[in-house]
């Protein structure tokens, strides 16, 4: 894989684990265990990050169940939004990439 791929030039690539991740991603973000931690960390996630409403909206219209989970993993564990920092978009793609690395290598 290149470095310079991003998150959705990987999941192109890789459809099978593309569809075998966010399946599972959907599967865990759905369970009514999670409902209220998923709901948490997305506001969160929309407090510190402006356009992220936009982004978050886009990620469940276009069934990114993996980008979801890995915003909910990152921010289900801060207490407080105000004296947290935030995860900024470029970071999540950051994220996204090591974490598709690391299944992939």
């Amino acid at each position: 894989m290149e470095k310079g791929k991003d998150y959705d030039e990987i999941m192109k690539d890789n459809p099978e684990l593309a569809e075998k991740l966010n399946r599972a991603s959907k599967e865990r973000l759905l369970d009514k265990r999670n409902i209220d931690g998923v709901a948490r960390a997305l506001s969160r996630y929309v407090y510190k990050n402006n356009s992220a409403a936009d982004i978050v909206i886009k990620a469940v219209k276009e069934g990114r169940w993996l980008q979801l989970e890995l915003l909910y993993g990152y921010y289900s564990g801060f207490e407080d939004d105000r004296n947290e920092g935030g995860c900024a978009v470029a970071d999540l793609e950051q994220l996204l990439k090591e974490l598709l690395r690391s299944l992939l290598y």
